[in-house]
């Protein structure tokens, strides 16, 4: 094989200890390490067993083992090398090649008599076990929870005052294993009463509300990211050594980073200042005529133009006194409420000039020091990243630190209380998890005598997907210390931050080292480290590379981001045997608009298809045309970010009759075979079960399957008292050809539950797959092979896990379910014939002639704003506490690292996006679906800061990966992507992309998807089309009332149908009215109307509204606290306080209603947000019963006895007066209401004397009967 004068250098460079290959995707780094090592073999530099090869997957080392193979038996078969080679083939297998994980296993196993505890006892004893990642979970989870009740327990109010008494300091360390809780301190010294006090304020502080769900979660997070640090409990005592000073406060990197960022707006805002005031706008303000809202903003620039200049002076201060002379000038600042950003009409262009200037240097800079900005619009669209940071002094800053320290600490010490406890649980069954590979690894490799053992071992070391390395792993790699490693890696492709790898160990070597390319002559003097590239692609074709540099070079400029996408990332092209037409495209599917109509506020959308759906149906008519010119469904990929892409795609792709493999979108026991082994299983435990009764006898599991019409015979012959599991046993004695048949069926199943206690699960599963022929059967039905590579992956896992009993294989079934663990565990590789759908994580290391880079419109996963953060870079934050008001409000520093966050998790998400566009090799196909494409282009433009410029502080407030794309696009072709916007016919080309729309949103839009039928060619775009798909999603069964008659209905769907049936009884007299309970809506959960979450927040509001306190403090300031106070106990989310704080009139007038003064009366008695169950018949259906739940929003019983029940209703009605609004809500509520009200009286055995709605927007109680 020829090699590239780069990938020469890679395999013979040897002038330094350390190497690192910066290889970019599709560069042969696999080979050219391959070619490395032979070659060291073949000259004798390294001998097999001083080689260490270390891989990120086993898979990925099994590879590399078999290719080294492969490369020495070619070696052999070439005179030149084969006296060299030949001995090689039998010495070969000593080499050690592995993952990290296996090699630091390998290390605990050999060395365990030297891993001790304090004791000088060996922690592990010979022939541990290793949990899987379920076992430890649930094992982990557990040692929280106990920690946690220990705590509990030790902090009740008699044991502390036992304790108060004594005053006992705790210990300043605990011991390595510890199944006890005792608690101990990270830094100054505390009594054992004061630490339970604040034990206990910090569990409310973290986890506001009933119940520790919210505290296991961040403790379990905490515990997880600790254990992927070296040594992380010194880590922590030295992040948290000392309490915060004011010294300290200003030298902290987010102080520095807010002064660095004032001092760069500072001298163009006061330059744009001046130049404000010249504007025809700004003049026109000082006229009589303007309005009162132009006058106020005139009055506040004169402020900011005789305040703001004294800024310079504050800047060029020192220490804490810069940051209070800041404070002060922002203190001095005006409101400035800003005109609506309405450019039209006679001011518009004079309006619009003033804004572009404003908003650029000045409106950041005032909104930082003063937080004075009103308008939260503006800040959004034009200064995203701004945010109020000097509301506060340097010392407030400090005092509130102080505060908040003591909660930090005892989360921490609890964090590692629990961790001690699920180390000494593994220890005591002599097990260890993956994590413990690497610190007992770790531990062993700081005994000086196992250190130099393993490193005289090795003299060369090479490590696979650097990038991915985590800080642990790296420090075991430092360790280890081996003479000469190589380690090769791509940061772009760095995408498993969420498993802790850690790219930056990456990016600060490769600045350190020196770059050598194939042009330098060989250095003389040897240097600590070398870094190599390897930017030539040898995967896809030009146009690709070109796309791709296109986009990225644009979208990885940030120079805040982990990388800067310069010409050592730039992709060259290796191959020219490909051509470039059309290699690259984007298509953006705009949904009919017939299937985008408007809801009424609570009703859920009714269409079938989404956006995504009407996206993968165009997709499908792309690959049928690329299956016509001659690809094989196996050269074809589709690529999603997320499972639920995944899912929509593999849905419509089967639906639509392609051969499609999608086995790591499919959830364990999912697949229809596999959930029959599941029904059987259930079954031969408990044979009470209607459910899998029902199941197994239709299936290939009966001797003689049933048909739906003989289980229905079953069920009409025998007494309807019966349930159906006790009705097929008593139709046996019936005397009929069908009671023999169920005797039959009954004999086989007892067979088997008697043959299940003598034989193994796994035997017991196999025998009755061969006894039935299950694997006939499931040959028999589409895609075929991968139904059989998922039977056959089970019976593997199942003789594996060994579970004991059908029991327990039920409970880890159910465990795993709820886990939502993948059939990953059971997948193949075989797509021969298939077409596939994967996740981009999946994709990684894999190549496809065709990519299809799945469902770009949709948003990514926004960034949770977490009250606690751990980062190894920037320490441990938290946000302020207030301990009397038991309120949150930000930190500066924790706003900071909360930003710095979401900066990486953006820049994870651009790498994901480059994983996966460079996985093509022919063709690039990027699909994305939107029902609003005004949106897409709306948000393109307000990425630019001009016609021409690109803002990467708006850039960081994306989510959505179109928007992405084409603002990259849009930079370097803006003729291009404006023409895409507003010709939706035109293919347009963007430098190698080709942009199309399809659908343009008219109503009747189907794409082609060419179903394939049994007896027929391909249909086209059709209405015939829809209406099989739907067939298909809903399939005619016999007796279809009574099959799709739901098991339990709310309230709410009642009601809907109601609303329905009424509206088709007005409309065509002739249609005879639906049952409604036998057509219950399909709700969309993808799409929530405004007007629904609007509703929701204003049902939490008067949920949780103390009215006798609201009514004491009636002001609109004490409803902001209120609706702060919700927020920080996590009963609303920030978007919803926002929505629902333009309502305080509306809860005003409630609170002093008249059905307020009965709620707070002496005597009365509140019940809030009560569910209830009535179980009412089903019409048409004697004996039948469905069940109707429901919630209630406010009952109560008056010291009289009288009950009354109010909902709350937020409709926006248009009524004339009190009267005709009744009269609408009784039209739409009676129903709701008077079940309701049924379900009150059952359980009081009283009547209800008021049914009454309040109408949240017209403040009017409504008696409704």
């Amino acid at each position: 094989m020829r090699f590239s004068a780069e990938q020469h250098l890679a395999i013979t460079h040897d002038s330094c200890r350390h190497l690192l290959v910066s290889a970019t995707a599709g560069a042969g780094k696999t080979t050219v390490m391959i070619e490395r090592i032979a070659r060291g073999l073949l000259t004798g530099r390294v001998r097999p067993d001083e080689l260490l090869v270390m891989t990120f997957s086993e898979k990925a080392a099994a590879q590399m083992g078999e290719r080294l193979g492969e490369r020495l038996q070619k070696a052999a078969a070439d005179p030149v090398t084969a006296d060299a080679a030949r001995p090689l083939l039998e010495t070969i297998p000593e080499a050690t090649v592995s993952t990290i994980h296996a090699f630091c296993n390998r290390l605990v196993s050999e060395f365990s008599v030297d891993l001790t505890g304090d004791d000088g006892q060996p922690l592990l004893e010979p022939g541990y076990g290793v949990l899987d990642q379920e076992e430890g979970a649930s094992m982990l989870t557990e040692a929280v929870r106990s920690t946690l009740d220990d705590l509990y327990l030790l902090a009740s109010q008699s044991a502390r005052q036992v304790l108060a008494d004594s005053g006992e300091p705790v210990p300043e360390t605990l011991p390595f294993v510890s199944e006890t809780t005792e608690p101990f301190t990270l830094a100054e010294p505390v009594s054992l009463a004061d630490w339970l006090n604040q034990f206990l304020q910090m569990a409310s502080a973290f986890a506001p509300g009933y119940g520790d769900d919210r505290l296991e979660a961040l403790l379990l997070t905490m515990i997880r990211q600790l254990r992927s640090l070296p040594q992380y409990e010194d880590w922590i005592r030295k992040a948290v050594a000392c309490p915060l000073t004011p010294a300290a406060f200003v030298e902290d990197p987010a102080v520095q980073a807010v002064f660095a960022e004032l001092d760069r707006l500072a001298s163009p805002a006061l330059r744009d200042l001046e130049a404000i005031f010249d504007l025809p706008y700004v003049a026109r303000t000082e006229l009589p005529k303007a309005n009162k809202t132009e006058k106020a903003l005139l009055a506040s620039l004169m402020v900011a133009r005789r305040v703001l200049p004294d800024l310079r002076h504050a800047l060029s201060l020192k220490g804490p006194e810069r940051w209070d002379a800041v404070h002060e000038v922002g203190r001095r600042l005006l409101e400035l409420k800003l005109p609506a950003r309405s450019f039209s009409g006679e001011k518009g262009a004079d309006l619009e000039q003033f804004y572009l200037l404003f908003v650029k240097h000045l409106m950041p800079l005032i909104h930082i020091i003063s937080g004075t900005i009103a308008s939260k619009t503006a800040l959004a669209a034009y200064a995203p990243e701004a945010e109020y940071l000097f509301a506060r002094t340097v010392e407030e800053q400090v005092q509130d630190e102080q505060v908040v320290r003591p909660l930090l600490l005892r989360f921490l010490e609890t964090a590692l209380l629990a961790d001690r406890r699920y180390r000494a649980h593994k220890l005591r069954q002599n097990r260890i998890d993956f994590s413990d590979f690497e610190h007992y690894a770790l531990r062993l490799l700081s005994l000086p005598d196992v250190a130099e053992t393993v490193r005289a071992r090795y003299s060369e070391m090479y490590l696979d997907e650097y990038q991915d390395t985590s800080s642990i792993q790296d420090a075991v790699i430092r360790k280890l210390g081996i003479r000469r490693d190589f380690m090769v890696g791509d940061v772009k492709q760095s995408i498993y931050r969420f498993r802790y790898a850690n790219p930056g160990l990456f990016t600060s070597k490769a600045a350190a080292y020196r770059t050598v390319t194939a042009a330098d002559e060989r250095p003389e003097a040897e240097s600590d480290g070398d870094l190599l590239l390897l930017n030539t692609n040898y995967r896809s074709c030009p146009a690709i590379l070109n796309a791709v540099n296109d986009v990225f070079s644009v979208l990885m400029q940030n120079p805040q981001g982990e990388i800067v996408y310069d010409d050592s990332h730039r992709l060259n092209p290796g191959r020219t045997d490909l051509t470039d037409k059309e290699a690259a495209e984007l298509t953006l599917v705009v949904m009919p608009q017939d299937t985008a109509d408007e809801e009424e506020p609570g009703e859920q959308p009714a269409e079938t298809f989404s956006a995504l759906d009407y996206e993968a149906m165009e997709a499908v008519g792309k690959m049928r045309g690329l299956l016509d010119s001659g690809y094989r469904p196996e050269d074809i990929v589709v690529l999603g970010r997320s499972h639920n892409i995944c899912a929509h795609y593999y849905r419509i792709l089967r639906m639509t009759g392609m051969p499609v493999f999608g086995a790591d979108n499919e959830k364990l026991f999912n697949t229809f075979e596999l959930s029959l082994i599941d029904s059987l299983v259930s079954l031969l435990v408990n044979a009470r079960q209607d459910i899998p009764l029902a199941s197994v006898m239709l299936s290939v599991f009966a001797p003689e399957p049933f048909s739906e019409d003989e289980l229905l015979r079953i069920r009409n012959e025998t007494d309807r008292e019966l349930m159906f599991h006790d009705a097929v046993p008593a139709y046996r004695q019936a005397g009929t050809p069908l009671a023999a048949k169920v005797g039959r069926f009954l004999d086989r199943i007892a067979g088997w539950r008697r043959q299940s206690h003598r034989f193994s699960v796994s035997e017991l599963i196999s025998s009755i797959l061969t006894e039935t022929g299950f694997a006939d059967y499931a040959a028999s039905l589409p895609q075929a092979s991968a139904r059989l590579s998922f039977l056959t992956r089970f019976l593997k896992w199942l003789q594996a896990a060994d579970p004991g009993d059908l029991r327990t294989l039920l409970a880890v079934i159910a465990e795993m379910r709820s886990r939502g663990s993948a059939l990953k565990d059971f997948q193949s590789d075989n797509a021969a014939g298939q077409i596939r759908v994967m996740t981009m994580h999946a994709a990684k290391g894999l190549e496809f002639k065709v990519v299809f880079a799945a469902g770009l419109a949709q948003k990514f996963t926004a960034s949770t704003r977490e009250r606690l953060l751990l980062s190894e870079e920037q320490g441990i934050t938290t946000d302020y506490f207030d301990l009397k008001s038991g309120r949150y409000y930000r930190s500066m520093r924790h706003a900071h690292r909360q930003q710095w966050h979401a900066d990486r998790e953006m820049q994870e998400e651009l790498r994901l996006l480059y994983v996966a566009l460079t996985r093509a090799e022919e063709r690039l196909i990027m699909m994305a679906g939107t029902n609003d494409p005004e949106k897409i282009r709306q948000a393109v433009e307000a990425c630019f800061e001009s016609a021409t410029e690109m803002s990467f502080d708006r850039q960081k407030r994306v989510r959505n990966p179109l928007v992405l794309i084409l603002s990259a696009l849009r930079q370097n072709y803006p003729r291009a992507v404006d023409e895409f916007f507003n010709d939706a016919t035109a293919a347009v080309q963007a430098g190698v992309v080709t942009l199309r729309q399809a659908g343009s949103g008219q109503a009747g839009y189907m794409p082609f998807v060419a179903v394939q039928t049994d007896n027929a060619d391909p249909v086209e775009n059709t209405d015939a089309l829809i209406a099989r798909i739907a067939a298909w999603l809903d399939p005619a069964v016999p007796n279809r009332q009574l099959a799709e008659a739901p098991s339990k209905l709310t309230v709410s769907e009642l009601k809907r149908k109601l609303d329905r049936q009424l509206q088709a009884d007005e409309d065509t007299a002739e249609t005879p009215p639906v049952d409604m309970a036998f057509a219950v809506d399909r709700p969309d959960a993808k799409r929530r109307d405004e007007a629904k979450q609007l509703g929701t927040a204003l049902h939490t509001v008067f949920q949780f509204l103390d009215l006798e306190s609201f009514r004491r403090n009636p002001g609109e300031a004490d409803y902001l606290d209120l609706l702060q106070d919700m927020t920080a106990k996590a009963q609303l989310d920030e978007a919803d306080a926002e929505r629902v704080k333009p309502f305080y009139q509306a809860v005003r007038a409630f609170a002093f209603s008249d059905v307020a003064d009965r709620l707070t009366a002496p005597g009365t008695r509140v019940y809030r947000e009560m569910p209830f169950t009535l179980a009412k018949p089903l019409p048409g259906m004697p004996g039948e019963l469905t069940m109707v739940q429901g919630m209630i929003d406010l009952w109560y019983v008056t010291a009289d006895g009288n009950i009354g029940l109010i909902d709350y209703k937020s409709d926006k009605l248009t009524a004339s007066d009190p009267a005709q609004l009744t009269a609408l809500y009784r039209e739409r509520y009676q129903v709701q209401l008077d079940y309701y009200a049924e379900a009150i009286e059952k359980a009081m055995k009283k009547k209800v004397h008021w049914k009454q709605i309040w109408a949240i927007r017209d403040g009017l109680l409504l008696t409704i009967t």
